[in-house]
């Protein structure tokens, strides 16, 4: 079982390097972690991106097939409030979510990369087919010690990152088997 740490769905060589529109799709209610996420985001991107930010419950998602042409990556965000694999606890959340699932299909058949962080990970293994797990022993809260795989090291979006480093989490979902497609970056 993979936990809800570093994956990144990668479909094509990441296209992040230059001044790029990256598109962040957040699930979050509490407007000081709206604010945390996406300055945590820019922190680490730099001033190579332009973030444009889209809340599931702020912001319209009827993201057209035409809007992937203005993007060059998605990121898509934790949320505290929710988990796939208790997605009947929060039917409106879900919907919310699942109105995007038509948008992420054709990223992905556009070979736009995506990068999932915690929930966005087990929203997108879902997507692809994976089955997502309440596993308590996988469960994490607090600071954890992250560990770039040989593959992550590599990664134009974290190569620059060392190979050990410490990261939030919270979360006790985890993805069973990684999609087909899927990298494995961290653990």
């Amino acid at each position: 079982m993979i936990s809800s740490k570093l994956i990144r769905y990668s479909f094509i060589k990441n296209k992040i390097g230059m001044k790029k529109n990256i598109l962040l799709i957040q699930s979050r209610i509490n407007n000081a972690i709206i604010r945390q996420e996406k300055e945590c985001i820019l922190r680490f991107l730099g001033e190579e991106i332009v973030l444009l930010s889209k809340n599931i419950f702020e912001n319209d998602l009827n993201l057209s097939e035409n809007d992937l042409d203005k993007i060059d990556g998605i990121i898509i965000g934790g949320s505290g409030e929710f988990s796939i694999s208790k997605k009947t606890k929060n039917k409106e959340l879900w919907l919310k979510i699942k109105k995007i699932t038509p948008f992420i299909k054709k990223a992905i058949k556009k070979n736009i990369p995506i990068l999932g962080i915690c929930l966005g990970h087990q929203y997108l293994a879902y997507v692809l087919g994976s089955k997502i797990i309440n596993d308590k022993k996988q469960k994490e809260v607090g600071a954890f010690k992250i560990s770039l795989t040989a593959r992550g090291k590599k990664d134009p979006l974290f190569k620059n990152l060392p190979p050990n480093f410490l990261a939030q989490e919270g979360h006790e979902d985890c993805v069973e088997k990684l999609p087909k497609g899927a990298s494995l970056l961290a653990w």
